[in-house]
């Protein structure tokens, strides 16, 4: 079961995109284990990269956006 790891941006596209992957995952038998949502101007990332390396997905989706995140 390939995992997925979800970092998003907290506003409604990202939101409706980590819900799509939900479904998509699920459909073809994987899971996204976390997803975290973060404000457009957080630059800070550090602690969520650590978790993704704790958590070892197959995959890493990111729909991170804004100035700082860039």
């Amino acid at each position: 079961m390939p995992k997925i790891f979800g970092v998003w941006s907290d506003y409604s596209a990202p939101r409706a995109v980590s819900a799509l992957t939900d479904i998509f995952a699920d459909e073809y038998g994987g899971e996204q284990i976390e997803k975290h949502f973060f404000p457009v101007d957080v630059s800070e990332f550090g602690p969520v990269i650590s978790r993704i390396q704790r958590a070892k997905p197959d995959f890493v989706f990111s729909g991170v956006s804004g100035g700082p995140s860039i």
